[in-house]
């Protein structure tokens, strides 16, 4: 399915689609992941704004697609999905991941999971930006409903802390689609001092 609207999302720009956490973005330097990356619209996006970017898509075709079509130095890609990510992303120290689209696709039993994931690939104050629409249209194939505070409790239990929520219109013009928009930030909790 996702084959079949590669030039549709290739056609949204990143900065349009991304604009609530740019502002976070222009903080940051180094490295983001990039989970779900689909056309490799925002790997490319990231990579054209000075980061090195670790794109993972779990459809081979979408990956080979993305890869041709990006072909930046600064762009790494691997096959894989959550919430079993490739091992050498594991235990990693990236300054940031963006899942895009993403979280509704992730059956619920497996959302602990895949918040436990993502929060072993960021470094101490990384962030980790979440975006996901509010309910099923047409084009979709599976969706799981997802509302922020059952996303914030997962990323609690990850060490992962709420920041800020925003939502945003569809690009895609899609009747009574919006999307909501989380940053969370990793911080593991103080040690008491003995």
């Amino acid at each position: 399915m996702f084959e079949k609207r590669f030039e549709e999302y290739e056609k949204l720009n990143f900065e349009d689609v991304h604009s609530s956490i740019l502002p976070y973005l222009a903080q940051l330097s180094g490295t983001i992941v990039d989970i779900g990356s689909g056309s490799g619209r925002d790997a490319a996006g990231l990579a054209e704004m000075g980061f090195n970017v670790i794109a993972i898509e779990p459809s081979h075709k979408l990956l080979e697609q993305a890869k041709s079509r990006h072909q930046s130095p600064n762009i790494k890609w691997l096959h894989g999905a959550l919430p079993n990510i490739p091992n050498s992303l594991k235990n990693t120290s990236n300054d940031a991941v963006l899942l895009s689209a993403v979280w509704t696709y992730i059956r619920p039993d497996q959302r602990g999971e895949a918040m436990l994931s993502m929060s072993g690939m960021l470094k101490e104050g990384g962030y980790l930006f979440l975006s996901y629409r509010n309910k099923i249209s047409s084009d979709c194939d599976q969706f799981y409903e997802a509302t922020i505070e059952e996303t914030s409790r997962c990323a609690l239990a990850a060490n992962l802390h709420f920041v800020k929520s925003f939502e945003e219109y569809d690009h895609m013009k899609r009747d009574n689609i919006y999307w909501n928009v989380l940053v969370y930030v990793k911080q593991i909790s103080a040690k008491p001092n003995l």
